[in-house]
């Protein structure tokens, strides 16, 4: 399990491999699910799903709470289906909230798919802001050369605070996982001396709630975990991005930090969630 500790101004250490690479085995798993249905004749007769009629790459909208120090650099990927077309080179990417920064890291696709015309992939963004406060982003605009296009990615909320960075602890996790009722902390204590107490881990959105809890962290080498229980409408979303607030005291003084990033969901999609994704499509395809 890889630890990873925020630094203002620089970006993750997974930003580049862990979450992706994740991200990629995750979705790649929907090319399977097509061909298989395609291949069997006995696939049942109200199926509608068929990659060969989606012509324009759809996202797949998603519900996320994602805590951030100011001027904290976070990895966004967010994967999306490509039918016969694909995403033009993207010089420049927005969002509906003018305090939120994004950078194209890069555009990937699943070069493993059997079907030419049938790749998954995903577009990998770096966030940050300047500003302290909450920031939700519903819409995102990708600029190319000669066009520009605007696409629902659902809601996600950037909670972004002043607090720097704890020099002593260190935050691990999942990074991506299949359930979506339970979120994996683990916590380490760096300090040789202290002890650092856990007040709150938070993450609330309209359809995702975090219970949070209240533990303490020894100092030394040993970490710290805890499963905490999530609460997601499923109903709304069929993936979530979360990256909770934590309020700690180390040394008499309470701070703030956040937990690792977790992508829960896009390790399982059925046929019925596919189906669902590209009838509710709606604003969410590149057109």
């Amino acid at each position: 399990m890889i630890a990873i500790k925020g630094k203002e101004g620089t970006v993750l250490s997974i930003k580049k491999y862990l979450v992706p690479i994740l991200i990629i085995a995750a979705v790649a798993a929907i090319v399977v699910v097509f061909l298989v249905t395609k291949e069997d004749d006995s696939a049942p007769a109200d199926s509608e799903l068929n990659l060969q009629k989606i012509s324009n790459p759809i996202f797949l909208k998603s519900n996320g709470y994602i805590s951030l120090h100011k001027g904290e650099t976070f990895s966004l990927s967010l994967p999306f289906l490509i039918g016969e077309t694909n995403i033009d080179k993207i010089s420049e990417v927005t969002f509906d909230t003018p305090d939120l920064q994004a950078e194209v890291d890069d555009i990937t696709e699943n070069k493993d798919s059997k079907d030419a015309e049938t790749k998954i992939g995903y577009i990998n963004l770096n966030i940050s802001s300047d500003k302290v406060g909450q920031f939700t982003a519903q819409k995102m605009t990708l600029v190319s050369a000669d066009r520009s296009v605007t696409v629902n990615i659902g809601e996600l909320i950037f909670d972004v605070d002043a607090s720097k960075p704890p020099a002593d602890l260190t935050f691990a996790g999942a990074g991506v996982q299949a359930s979506m009722k339970s979120y994996h902390l683990e916590v380490q204590n760096k300090d040789k001396f202290n002890a650092v107490k856990i007040k709150r881990v938070e993450a609330k959105t309209d359809a995702m709630l975090l219970q949070s809890i209240a533990f303490s962290v020894p100092p030394g080498d040993e970490a710290v975990s805890h499963e905490l229980d999530l609460n997601t409408d499923s109903s709304k979303y069929l993936w979530f991005i979360l990256k909770p607030k934590v309020t700690y005291v180390a040394s008499g003084q309470e701070a703030i930090t956040s937990g690792y990033p977790t992508y829960l969901g896009l390790s399982e999609w059925t046929e019925k969630k596919l189906n669902t994704v590209i009838k509710n499509k709606g604003n969410s395809e590149y057109k």
